[in-house]
């Protein structure tokens, strides 16, 4: 499972930098809009990761792990 986890940050830290590239660079307001929506679930993904390790008593680290930056 420690695998899919990774692959899986992978991949939200990929889409995370091509967004925020996407927002500052493009001048196509429906690319910027759609980046900011994907980020926005990032974010809400990370927001839902720190309440459940929080519930699973998970260390800060173990947390800080989980999170897309």
């Amino acid at each position: 499972t420690q695998g899919v986890s990774s692959a899986a940050s992978d991949v939200y830290k990929r889409q995370s930098i091509y967004c925020k590239k996407n927002i500052r660079l493009s001048v196509n307001a429906s690319v910027v809009m759609l980046s900011y929506v994907m980020l926005s679930e990032i974010e809400l993904s990370n927001i839902i990761n720190l309440i459940e390790g929080t519930r699973y008593g998970f260390s800060e680290e173990e947390k800080s792990r989980l999170l897309v930056r």
